[in-house]
């Protein structure tokens, strides 16, 4: 899908000509007005520093502080060409005149990265840019929003490398060095002073390895030479004052004289200490360390029979519940305590007996929203003789254990066959129970049950299980929520949206309310569904009409533009062939993946996710590499995601095993 432009906030974008930033981070003068300034983020936040967005696409700034790193991870598109979206700066005081910049970077494939100097504001300044590809390396004037190329190097660097650069400006004379060689040499008068400023462009993953800026508002060595330009008399391409932050690579502590050094950072690397001595006086210095937020995942618990969904109970960030299928006709709930990492090894509950065929067993679990005072959680599961069950249990006296003995049906649905139960159901933000139903199994939908609102089947059902509108039947101990879309016209009471094929797993965004489904395909296309936290219900996703976004069976059936179709739909090459849908990340530790989708295919274990804003799908990334939890361990069925009460996500793997998806250790 394309991508729309949504423009910052007023008074702060501009349609630059040539300017290439669309997110800025400029340091507070209050804070940053007199040399020398330090900021080595190790107190988690940006205190001190200015967001500034423009020209930003698909929400607001995308830099974060993570274990004393400022990480980028956003890809911004815009239609304001040549803004280049997904930059920050990050600048110093204005008045620096002479001074060098140095830093090792390497540009995201399908985005580019650079260094502004003598940066007074997002119309004018300086930058040194080069390309993901290595089709350019340039040096800009950017005066008044217009860009001009002052040199452009006609050697590029192999895509994908690591590069260090360094700047030197000094009077009208500008210097730019790549990996140890002279690449940019140019005089320009346009800007005698100005902060520094770093960003990155287009995709997500542009990597600053580190960034030095010293600038010199005196002639240390008095010789009436800025000291920036000054001789290099030991020849190691740094000008004699500087020598004290010279070296191959200000992280290998080798290169940093032990004075100057510290242990900080990610992984305890070693980088030049922030704190300068008194000597050096008007010497400012501004470093940090940034990297794009990478993943990885983190084996929480293993010898599980089939898990296949984790959740939490509200107000319970300690536990987490994780449901096993069944261990022959025996469905249990396991919990695993967070704070010790113990499996225990009493289940919370089990059912017996339940169904066996491969899609049969207990598929589903959810708490009361006042679960804390009324103890009632809600179990999805087939019966043995395959019909779908609805039932509410109670706690016990021990938080641990669940009262079997407490069951009480809530809802019944027959199923034809023994494939295509659907399985998930969760509480809504309105308080109300969602459960999804599958179309009743075999192939194709041969009753054509996802397309018939008098049938359960194929449907997603909303009912309140605070009250009974049934009191005379004890198989229907529920209440109709009086908005429910067929609620009292044609069509049963307990549909909110149908023609769904097999929707094994859907969660809502605890943020926006949102509801999203991962709708299991027939032949071709697996798909994501999604409605949006405002909807009054009604929807129809298209099964069996359509599979995906392609027509299957479409005789009889509504026009298209009665239908939704999907937001994402994919094809089974290379091996898909079930779609396990995810949640929406809400969790604090990669506060940058906030509001992105994660989901999988279930047969080829391939992980993938992306952003959506209510129009286009964006940032769309194969995760599956980023996912692999190494140590031995490795992702093959993915089942279900799930979130504890933190919002951070985890993964069953039908094996035995549940990951949480965790920030990649640097």
């Amino acid at each position: 899908m394309g991508t729309t432009f949504r423009g910052a906030a007023a008074g702060v974008r501009r349609a630059f000509r040539g300017a290439a930033c669309a997110i800025i981070l400029c340091a507070a003068p209050s804070v940053h007005a007199a040399l020398p300034f330090t900021d080595n983020f190790s107190d988690g936040d940006m205190a001190g520093w200015t967001v500034v967005d423009q020209g930003v696409s698909g929400g607001p700034s995308n830099w974060y502080v993570v274990e004393g790193g400022l990480i980028q991870t956003r890809a911004v598109h815009t239609d304001v060409s040549p803004l280049y979206p997904g930059t920050f700066a990050w600048t110093g005081d204005s008045s620096w005149t002479d001074y060098y910049v140095k830093a090792r970077l390497r540009p995201a494939t399908g985005g580019a990265i650079g260094v502004m100097f003598r940066y007074g504001d997002p119309d004018n300044y300086y930058r040194f840019s080069m390309s993901h590809d290595g089709s350019y390396r340039r040096l800009v004037r950017v005066a008044g929003g217009s860009a001009a190329v002052l040199a452009q190097d006609s050697s590029p660097p192999t895509p994908g490398n690591d590069s260090l650069v360094e700047i030197r400006a000094g009077g009208a004379s500008i210097l730019v060095i790549l990996d140890g060689e002279e690449i940019l040499r140019a005089t320009d008068t346009a800007f005698s002073s100005g902060g520094i400023a770093l960003y990155s462009h287009r995709d997500p993953g542009s990597h600053f390895a580190y960034v030095i800026a010293a600038g010199l508002e005196n002639d240390f060595d008095g010789d009436s030479v800025p000291d920036i330009l000054d001789a290099d008399d030991d020849n190691d391409g740094f000008g004699d004052s500087i020598e004290i932050l010279s070296g191959s690579d200000p992280l290998d502590a080798a290169s940093v004289p032990a004075r100057l050094a510290v242990d900080i950072g990610p992984a305890g690397i070693r980088r030049p200490a922030l704190s300068l001595p008194e000597s050096l006086g008007g010497f400012g210095v501004a470093r940090g360390y940034g990297w794009h937020g990478l993943l990885s995942t983190v084996r929480v618990t293993g010898g599980l029979v089939r898990p296949l969904y984790v959740t939490h109970a509200p107000g319970d960030p300690g536990r987490i519940f994780i449901v096993e299928q069944r261990d022959g006709v025996t469905g249990r709930v396991r919990i695993l305590d967070l704070g010790t990492g113990a499996l225990l090894p009493a289940p919370f509950l089990s059912i017996s007996p339940v169904s066996t065929g491969g899609e049969q067993g207990l598929l589903g679990l959810a708490f009361h929203p006042d679960y804390a005072d009324n103890g009632f959680f809600y179990v999805n599961y087939t019966d043995a003789g395959g019909t779908k069950v609805i039932a509410r249990y109670t706690v016990s006296g021990d938080p641990d254990i669940a009262d079997a003995a407490s069951a009480q049906t809530v809802l019944t649905i027959p199923q034809p066959y023994e494939n295509h139960n659907g399985g998930w159901m969760g509480f809504g933000p309105d308080g109300y129970l969602y459960i999804t139903s599958g179309d009743g199994g075999s192939g194709g939908d041969p009753h054509n049950y996802a397309q018939d609102l008098d049938s359960l089947l194929g449907k997603m059902l909303r009912i309140d299980v605070d009250g009974d509108d049934f009191p005379g039947d004890p198989g229907r101990n529920y209440r109709i929520p009086p908005d429910n879309p067929f609620a009292d016209g044609p069509g049963l009471d307990e549909i909110w949206a149908y023609g769904l094929r097999n929707p094994w797993r859907a969660s809502f965004d605890r943020e926006t309310g949102d509801l999203w489904t991962g709708d299991v395909g027939q032949d071709e296309r697996e798909e994501i569904d999604f409605q949006p936290g405002a909807s009054a219900g009604g929807e129809n996703y298209g099964w069996r009409c359509y599979e995906g976004s392609i027509p299957y069976d479409t005789g009889g059936c509504p026009p298209p533009a009665e239908m939704v179709f999907p937001v994402h739909d994919y094809s089974h090459a290379g091996g898909n062939c079930s779609v396990t849908g995810g949640s929406v990340y809400r969790g604090s530790a990669m506060p940058w993946l906030a509001g992105t989708y994660f989901f999988a295919d279930f047969c080829t274990a391939r992980i993938w996710s992306f952003r959506f804003d209510g129009a286009n799908v964006t940032e769309f990334a194969d995760r599956t590499a980023d996912l692999a939890p190494g140590g031995g361990f490795a992702i093959n069925l993915v089942s279900s995601f799930g979130e504890d009460a933190d919002g951070e996500l985890y993964i069953c793997d039908l094996g035995g095993e549940v990951f949480r998806i965790v920030p990649r250790p640097r």
